[in-house]
């Protein structure tokens, strides 16, 4: 757990991740993951207010990590309509002041979690260059 965000850390998102695709699997769902994204400098005053911004956007269904110092992730359960949940998070930084610069990405997972995950993440290794990168999938894709 991180002290001033009080989210499960890398571990606990990856071991989420491992339970809820076996459920999946046997169960289906239409999952999306979501990298939330701070940039420049994060102390842990910012990102408590963004994790409390991601928590006032996301069910309570929905899981919320803190992947690193910078860098959170949402596992949104059973979700048919990405581009909404990513409008409440924008919405809510923007109300909350966070800065506007937040990388933002959001795809479909289905059963695929950590194969999604591993794509997402490896993809955003690399420092962030963009002022505003926000990649969503239309709500007509189907989530499998």
């Amino acid at each position: 757990m991180d002290d001033p965000t009080g989210l499960p850390d890398r571990v606990g998102w990856e071991a989420v991740l491992e339970v809820e695709e076996q459920r999946s699997r046997r169960h289906g769902g239409d999952h999306a993951l979501v990298l939330v994204g701070l940039a420049g400098a994060v102390d842990g005053r910012l990102a408590g207010k963004a994790a409390g911004a991601i928590a006032a956007s996301v069910r309570d269904v929905d899981f919320i990590a803190l992947i690193d110092h910078q860098t959170f992730a949402v596992l949104a359960l059973y979700c048919q309509d990405i581009t909404a949940l990513v409008g409440r998070l924008r919405r809510t930084f923007s109300a909350a002041g966070l800065p506007a610069d937040t990388l933002v990405d959001a795809r479909p997972a289905g059963a695929d979690l950590r194969a999604t995950w591993l794509a997402m993440a490896a993809e955003h290794a690399s420092p962030m260059t963009s002022r505003y990168v926000d990649f969503v999938a239309p709500a007509s894709l189907p989530l499998n």
